[in-house]
């Protein structure tokens, strides 16, 4: 029986009574309210079949909801499927056509086109979570923008303005509407699916975190800490990369806020385009050598900016900004 490889955190391996391994990722539930897993990490896109036949072709990505037929959400008028790059869940989504520019997914895709979106996490009481971030001002609306004046019951998912919260946009749902069997991660074939990246040519270990642009630093920084009740757990400068930093844990998921310092990079060039918003997603991989051969070979182009660093070009990537490190 082969080894098992190193897991994230996030993951651990149990027995099941007739001592066979089960793997499925637990969470623990973080800050007053249960903030838990992060359910996905959403990507706006024109066509899903075309996005994830990338992910499966770069990543490996192995197919959850809305697979091999993308499910329809009639509020917003949008097509999704996920797909999971080993620990980390994309949501694909692309706007029904002829697009409805009225609707966020309709208009974010028509002015932003194939970018990163937001990212959704499970809270255990979602309405006291937004009843907390009211009483801090911030406005929350429900799916397909409609804002609301008070939480009801039966309000699953909750979406707090991003400009109210430093652009860190995100969806809020409730623990208990999880599907079973839908997330790859939840079932106990797991450990067969994770296994699978051990032989993959992007050498993939698991997610590091999430970065989103900021203008302000520290007021991204408060934001995180009274809004979201995050814990603060780093910071500091990525001057390979162009930015000073916070690092926070939100749930199971570490949030990285990042201000530009540097004209001319590429987070610098985003933020003055588009504002504070989500910017890239950082993974941890095994070989930086053998993951650019491999990037190299499919026609993205990358760049090492240190012995434990690479990034790919993100116009190669739909968009996407991925760093990878070896820590």
């Amino acid at each position: 029986m082969r080894n098992l490889p190193p897991q994230p955190e996030s993951v651990c391996i149990d027995r099941k009574p007739d001592g066979e391994n089960r793997m499925r990722k637990i969470v623990e539930a973080k800050s007053p309210y249960g903030v838990g897993m992060m359910m996905r990490v959403a990507h706006v896109t024109e066509d899903v079949g075309a996005m994830v036949e990338w992910y499966g072709r770069v990543f490996g990505a192995r197919p959850g909801m809305g697979y091999p037929d993308p499910d329809y959400l009639e509020p917003e008028d949008r097509y999704m499927t996920t797909v999971h790059v080993s620990d980390l869940c994309i949501e694909i989504i692309a706007p029904a056509k002829p697009v409805n520019t009225q609707l966020p997914v309709g208009k974010f895709f028509t002015k932003h086109g194939d970018r990163l979106h937001s990212v959704g996490y499970q809270v255990d009481d979602p309405i006291g979570l937004a009843k907390h971030l009211m009483n801090e001002g911030v406005h929350i609306a429900m799916p397909g923008g409609v804002p609301v004046d008070q939480m009801d019951p039966e309000h699953m998912y909750i979406f707090p303005r991003p400009k109210d919260v430093a652009g860190i946009a995100c969806e809020l749902g409730d623990s208990r509407s999880i599907v079973e069997g839908k997330d790859l991660r939840y079932v106990d074939t797991w450990t067969d699916v994770a296994r699978f990246w051990d032989d993959h040519p992007s050498t993939l270990k698991g997610l590091g975190h999430i970065t989103f642009s900021v203008t302000n630093l520290a007021v991204a920084t408060d934001t995180l800490k009274t809004k979201f009740l995050a814990e603060i757990v780093d910071e500091g400068a990525r001057e390979e990369l162009g930015y000073r930093y916070t690092m926070a844990r939100l749930g199971d998921t570490l949030l990285e806020v990042a201000e530009p310092t540097t004209p001319g990079t590429h987070i610098h060039d985003e933020i003055q385009q588009n504002g504070a918003r989500i910017y890239g997603i950082t993974l941890r991989v095994g070989d930086l050598e053998r993951l650019t051969t491999h990037l190299s070979g499919l026609g993205i182009r990358s760049t090492r900016r240190s012995d434990y660093v690479l990034t790919a070009e993100p116009s190669d990537c739909n968009n996407v900004p991925f760093v990878f490190t070896t820590r």
